[in-house]
Parts: structure tokens; C-alpha cells; sequence
């Protein structure tokens, strides 16, 4: 009261639970928001009451499905498990249009609503068969990645996908058939598009190569854009806005003491296996006084301005300030300072070096002025004693470092993997690393990780499936291609948006490809569908376009609103998945719509040479 200092806390936990607190206030009004847009965009797609109601009550029969199933498993949600509606709204939304415009040319041949809808299923089994199976796998490819998380989240994903297909094919279907068994058929008008119809025929009919070679271009242009231009981060507090208090008291020490992506490392030693103690207590010493000048040259160790010494703490600069403020210690147990570095003196025999450890554990009188701890509580922070105090059993040392990207991160965890060794060779113990440092080199390895594998595994499987169901090489590698090249747009759009990777956006290379597989398997589907029926190419072409490409602009449409509605949350790392995603949807349709036809057309005209 009355002070004229300013306090403020701020620490992991504290930023943790922050973290989980914003999370669930905003979970349920994003999810609210989401389902508004799906509404909006369902009511002008369809102008039907019912084309708006059966959706809406299937999909969030499936968002129920979805995360009721994981909490009955007892799995725990995390962060991550915000973005899981957006994707199931938006799949769902797809599958419920399709069926529905289908379902919709059925009744006009005035057959009864149970018949209509299974005509309509009928007609696109294979494409939504395809769809959910290479969709869910494309998803369940976050299982490789070793972070837990990730794994949950992309079994979260499969489940939604695979609730939406049931919801948008069973429950959707049958609320069609008991309301108009109930109340009759009623008008529907659904929105056509005939002006974009005709442009996007005559457009592919004249300008195909100049298509293909603007696509060449472009992704040529974001592989070189992306390349060294994007770095993998992850702080907690990435998760928080600027405007949150332990935010603001964060950056009021950084800008206080002129630091940034302050962390640290731990390092353990303990007994070899077999060993109760540590032993060979000189060579220890040794050891610990060549850390510490390995410590003073390394660079992003903190160094206090106007010393040379770096800033951590541990049994050596414990002993070297206990011995500095009171000689007789050192004596005591022949123990000494010479020219900064603690060594030990001629009488100095195993068991000193225990013996000076159990006197400070036992000393009372202040040994950290800034934090008001006793030599007692300093020294048990960091060192542990046998049973019966005549060995050291286990020491610990914690050093501050600073590392605000990837880069540094990996070098600095590579520099402290190097100690490690060089410890363990020296004394024959064992040692560990951990600490905020340690955690998040990990976690960077790990999304890197969890990218490549989960993009390369997506588009194996996509292609594997596609195969399989269709016994042919060639027109799966047609659909598969748009999708990669979805893949690399996306990237480098992050890259000019400066967005770099984070736990969510590493996932948005197998996101695209499991949202835009979906896309390119309704164009294939209706064009084959057209040829079979005995159309020309660009006949073929024309109906894809009124019939499916208008679906996938509605369904397309509702999946970026449905992912902006992310962009509106505080957590900036939601807000960069909910802009990626929107732009990964938009990719995936251009490329679908644009590209993948001009394709389909070149392989019609490649197989009537051979």
C-alpha cells in the first residue's frame, strides 16, 4: 500500500494456466460463431428450411459424436482441440451439400424421399467413399509425430471426419425422409452458377497450357520464397495475446533487463548404474570447474553486464561464493578460490568435498541476498546427499540462456549434448539435460518432424487408396498432383505472410491434403462419371462444372468462413491456424476447379494416342 514499486508475476504455470483459461472461454463462442456461418452460407446455398435444418442438426450431432467418444476414452483436450469443429463443419457442410443437390435431382423424378436419398448416396459412393477413407488417414498421419498432442489431436480429426460422413449420409438423410414423409415435398431453388459454368469451360478449352504453366510458376516461386524463409517456434506464451496481464509482465522484464527468450537448462548427474554415489570427488571438481569456463564462452549463456562469469547456479558457484565469503570454510575443508576457479588444496582427501556440502545444508544464515534464501536452501536446490551424509548422491545445475528461434535453439541443445558427454566420459556418472531449452528443442524436433512424415505418409496413403479403388495409376497421380501443389502454395503464403511453424500451422501441410483430396475426388469422380455416360471432354467438363464445382464453391466457401471465424480468437497461434487453413481451402479449390480439369483432359487425350 503506498509503494512505489510496481509487482509482477509471471512463470510457466502461470502462462499454463492462462493458456487453458482463455482457451475454454472462447472454445464455446468460436464453435457458436462457426455454426452461425454454416447456417448463413447453407441458407443462401439451398433457400429451403429443411436444406438448412438437416445439415445443422447432423453436423452438430457429429461435433457431439466426436468429442463425447474421446471424453468417454478418458482422453484428455488440449489447445489443439479448438480447430477439430472448424474441420468437421467444414467436411461435414461438403458431404451435406453434395448429398443434398443430389438428393434434390432424385426427387424431380418424382420418386419418394427414402429412394431419392439412396439414389443420391448412391451416385456418390465412391467419390465420398474415397473421400473419408484417404481424408482420415491423412489426419491419422499425426499419430508418427512424437509429441502426444499432435497424436491426440490427429485421432480427434479421424474420429470428426469419419462422425461427419455418418451424419451427413445416415441422420442428414433420414431427417429428410421423416420430414417430408410428415409434411409433403416443398419447392427448393438451390443456387446455381451458370455465368462461372460457362466461363471455366471456355477458359480450360482455350487456355490449358498457359493454366499449367502459370501453376508451374507459382509453385516454383513459393518453393524458392519459402526456402530458409520460414522458422519453427514454440513458446508457451505463443498461445497468449500481447493484451493479457503475465503478457505485459513478460515484456516489461524483457524490456527491463534487455533480454529475450530468456530459458534454461538443467543439467542432472547421478550415480552410474550400480553406484549409490558419486565418486572420485577431485576429478568432480575438475569437471565442474571446466564447465563452468565452457559456460563463460558459449554463446546465448547469459552473462551478467560487468562480470565474466555466466549466470547459473549449482555446487561450484555455491562453493566459489561460499568460500569467497568466509575463508575459514575453505579451510575447513581444503577447499580454495585461485584465480576465480574453486579447486582443492594439498590435504584435501575424498569425503571434503561431502563434508563442505553437509555444512552448508546445515547453515542458517543467508546465502542468495536477492532471494532471502538461507546456504541451506541455495545448496538442497542443487545437491542431495547418501543417507548417511558422507557422499554426494545427486547435483544439479540450472543455466540461464537465451534462444528466441529454432536455430539457436538446436545449436545451443547441440553445445549442452556436447557437455553431457564430455561430463559422463569424465566421471563415469550419468548425465541429463532438461529444462525449458531442452523441452523446446524437442518439441521443434518433434513438429519437424511430425511435417514430413505426416505430409509424406498423407499423400502415400491418398495415393495408395486411390489406386486400390480404382486399379489405376495414371488418373490417381492426376488427382493426387493439384493437392501437392496446394501443399507447397500454402507454404509459401506463410512465408510472405511471416507466419512461421508452430504446434498447430506444422499440421497444415496434411490438413491441406486431407481437406483438398476431398475436392479433387468429386472433379475426377463427375468427370469419369460423364465420360462413362458417353459425354465429350469438354461436355464432360461443362456438367462437372454445374454440378459439382458449384457444390464444392458452397462447400469451399463455408469452410474458409467457418476457419476465419478462428482469426477472431485471442490466442495468436489460433489465429495464424484459422488464416493458414482458410487460405489452404482456397488453394485446394483453385487448384481442384482450375487446374485439375485441364489435367483430366490432357490424360483423356494421352490415352486415345495410345
Amino acid at each position: 500500500q503506498g509503494s512505489a514499486l510496481n509487482y509482477g508475476v509471471v512463470s510457466d504455470d502461470l502462462v499454463t494456466y492462462d493458456i487453458n483459461e482463455s482457451t475454454l472461454d472462447n472454445l464455446l463462442w468460436l464453435l457458436l460463431l462457426s455454426i452461425l456461418v454454416v447456417v448463413l452460407v447453407l441458407a443462401l446455398a439451398f433457400r429451403s428450411i429443411m436444406m438448412v435444418a438437416a445439415p445443422l442438426l447432423g453436423l452438430t450431432a457429429a461435433l457431439v459424436w466426436t468429442y463425447g467418444i474421446r471424453a468417454l476414452a478418458g482422453s484428455e483436450f488440449s489447445i489443439l482441440e479448438v480447430a477439430v469443429a472448424p474441420v468437421v463443419l467444414g467436411l461435414g457442410i461438403d458431404y451435406s451439400i453434395h448429398l443434398q443437390r443430389a438428393y434434390e435431382k432424385a426427387r424431380e423424378t418424382s420418386m419418394n424421399p427414402a429412394q431419392a436419398w439412396v439414389r443420391s448416396f448412391s451416385t456418390l459412393r465412391l467419390a465420398l467413399t474415397l473421400s473419408v477413407i484417404t481424408t482420415a488417414f491423412a489426419f491419422l498421419a499425426n499419430f508418427l509425430s512424437p509429441l502426444p498432442p499432435l497424436k491426440s489431436f490427429g485421432l480427434t480429426l479421424a474420429l470428426g471426419v469419419v462422425s461427419a460422413f455418418v451424419a451427413s449420409t445416415v441422420t442428414v438423410g433420414a431427417l429428410h425422409v421423416l420430414v417430408e414423409k410428415t409434411t409433403g415435398g416443398s419447392a427448393r431453388r438451390s443456387m446455381e452458377l451458370p455465368g462461372f459454368t460457362s466461363m471455366a469451360t471456355e477458359f480450360q478449352r482455350r487456355h490449358t497450357a498457359l493454366i499449367l504453366l502459370t501453376v508451374a510458376g507459382l509453385t516454383l516461386s513459393s518453393v524458392v520464397i519459402s526456402v530458409g524463409q520460414l522458422d519453427t517456434k514454440f513458446e508457451l506464451t505463443d498461445f497468449l495475446g500481447d493484451e493479457m496481464e503475465v503478457i505485459e509482465v513478460r515484456n516489461s522484464m524483457y524490456d527491463s533487463y534487455e533480454v529475450e527468450a530468456l530459458k534454461s537448462v538443467d543439467i542432472l548427474i547421478e550415480p552410474s548404474p550400480g553406484m549409490e554415489a558419486l565418486t572420485g570427488e577431485r576429478d568432480l571438481l575438475k569437471e565442474l570447474n571446466r564447465l563452468d569456463e565452457d559456460l563463460a564462452w558459449t554463446t546465448n549463456v547469459v552473462t551478467p553486464e560487468g562480470t565474466s562469469r555466466p549466470s547459473y547456479d549449482g555446487l561450484y558457484p555455491i562453493l566459489r561464493d561460499a568460500i569467497e565469503s568466509d575463508e575459514t570454510f575453505g579451510e575447513m575443508y581444503n577447499l580454495g578460490v585461485f584465480d576465480g576457479a574453486v579447486d582443492v588444496t594439498g590435504e584435501f582427501s575424498e569425503g571434503d568435498l561431502a563434508s563442505a556440502v553437509g555444512y552448508l545444508l546445515a547453515n542458517e544464515t543467508i546465502g542468495e541476498p536477492i532471494r532471502g534464501q538461507t546456504w541451506g536452501e541455495r545448496t538442497a536446490n542443487y545437491v542431495a546427499l547418501t543417507n548417511d551424509g558422507n557422499a554426494l548422491r545427486y547435483l544439479r545445475m540450472r543455466i540461464d540462456v537465451t534462444a528466441g528461434n529454432s536455430e539457436e535453439s538446436s545449436g545451443l541443445a547441440n553445445q549442452f549434448k556436447e557437455f553431457e558427454i564430455s561430463l559422463e566420459e569424465a566421471t563415469g556418472a550419468r548425465v541429463h539435460l532438461s529444462g525449458d531449452l531442452i523441452l523446446v528443442h524437442n518439441v521443434l524436433s518433434g513438429l519437424v518432424i511430425s511435417q514430413v512424415e505426416s505430409t509424406a505418409f498423407s499423400l502415400a496413403v491418398s495415393l495408395f487408396v486411390l489406386v486400390a479403388l480404382t486399379r489405376r495409376f495414371g488418373p490417381s497421380m492426376v488427382v493426387i498432383l493439384p493437392v501437392g501443389l496446394a501443399g507447397t502454395w500454402v507454404v509459401g503464403a506463410m512465408a510472405i505472410l511471416g507466419i512461421n511453424w508452430n504446434v498447430l500451422t506444422v499440421m497444415i501441410t496434411a490438413l491441406t491434403i486431407g481437406l483438398g483430396i476431398d475436392y479433387s475426388i468429386h472433379v475426377w469422380r463427375k468427370f469419369e462419371a460423364n465420360r462413362e455416360s458417353g459425354m465429350g471432354t469438354w461436355a464432360s467438363m461443362r456438367d462437372m462444372y454445374a454440378t459439382t464445382g458449384s457444390s464444392l464453391i458452397m462447400s469451399a466457401g463455408t469452410t474458409i468462413c467457418g476457419f476465419m471465424v478462428l482469426v477472431l480468437s485471442p490466442v495468436p497461434v489460433i489465429k495464424d491456424f484459422g488464416l493458414v487453413s482458410s487460405i489452404s481451402v482456397a488453394f485446394s479449390l483453385i487448384l481442384a476447379l482450375m487446374v485439375l480439369p485441364g489435367l483430366l483432359a490432357a490424360e483423356v487425350r494421352r490415352s486415345n494416342l495410345d
